[in-house]
């Protein structure tokens, strides 16, 4: 019984580390995301000091302006930048050896949004107290949709938090950010919990875009086309079950390769790369988020990304 104490132990103690790294980059948040400034270098600025701190990237930096909710990162050659006047939501993520921290925070150059952002921090505060084993996901659902509604927003009724696993970033149950869903929270899990809201104003869910710069391997298995399993062979053996930044497979040589037109073949096979399309709000309402990562510990929620 001992040794199954310590391996707990071990990888609370793994989980914390991946917390800390992560809420040392959100805390540093208005220094990164600046107005003019390049997403492109944010996101590399972002992920590269996840790698400094002994962490490694559990999915590439997401940075989502105004109305794009969730999943942008910077493609190869994003020359975007930061628009004054706008709303930004840095989603950032690390993993120890696959125990993963995911945490957000959104960063307002525009004074008429910081009560949407409070919105969504109260919401979150309001979610999190409640965290204990066997209580119902839609019992924080309607916490965090009775708070954003009461300050006047609406709640993104079709994002939501999720529980994590090793090498897995939405394992099991998902944490609604409304009165609905199924399963309750069980102790020595861990879950993100992510409100995000808009404006009353407008429609209050996200649709796909036609973009995605973020892609999964749903499997592996050997191809009849041996460029493409070379390929796919390394990404696996690279991520796993994680999601990656397409601009990341470009950095990748395999010599007699061009990994240029293996990739744009194999990211075709839906079967064996999933693509995370660029969410963005129906009718085009500006968005907030805020999120932290909770490890239900000994009956208490304990905030792994708290700075």
């Amino acid at each position: 019984m001992g040794w199954i104490i310590m391996l707990y132990e071990e990888i609370f103690e793994y989980y914390v580390k991946a917390g800390r790294i992560v809420a040392g980059i959100l805390s540093d948040a208005h220094r990164i995301v600046r107005v003019g400034r390049r997403l492109l270098d944010i996101c590399v600025e972002v992920e590269n000091a996840i790698r400094d701190k002994g962490g490694k990237p559990a999915f590439p930096c997401n940075i989502c302006i105004n109305h794009i909710a969730a999943h942008y990162t910077s493609p190869v050659g994003d020359y975007s930048r930061i628009p004054d006047g706008s709303l930004v939501k840095l989603d950032v993520g690390a993993h120890i050896d696959g125990y993963i921290a995911d945490g957000a925070v959104t960063i307002c150059f525009d004074d008429r949004y910081e009560k949407l952002i409070e919105a969504v921090e109260d919401a979150l505060d309001k979610a999190i107290k409640i965290m204990k084993p066997n209580v119902k996901v839609s019992e924080i659902g309607a916490i965090i949709q009775r708070t954003i509604k009461d300050r006047g927003f609406k709640p993104i009724e079709n994002l939501s938090g999720h529980e994590i696993g090793r090498f897995n970033l939405h394992a099991g149950l998902s944490i609604p950010n409304v009165d609905s869903g199924i399963g309750k929270l069980k102790d020595g899990s861990v879950y993100a919990v992510e409100p995000f809201a808009t404006v009353w104003n407008t429609i209050g869910s996200v649709v796909s875009s036609v973009d995605a710069y973020i892609f999964r391997c749903q499997s592996y298995r050997k191809l009849k086309d041996e460029e493409s399993s070379k390929l796919l062979n390394l990404l696996y053996s690279s991520f796993l079950s994680l999601p990656f930044a397409e601009r990341w497979v470009f950095d990748i040589s395999i010599e007699g390769l061009d990994i240029g037109s293996v990739w744009r073949r194999l990211k075709e096979n839906r079967r064996l790369i999933f693509r995370y399309p660029v969410l963005i709000e129906a009718g085009k309402g500006v968005v907030a988020q805020s999120e932290h990562t909770v490890f239900i510990f000994n009956g208490e929620p304990y905030i792994l990304t708290e700075v």
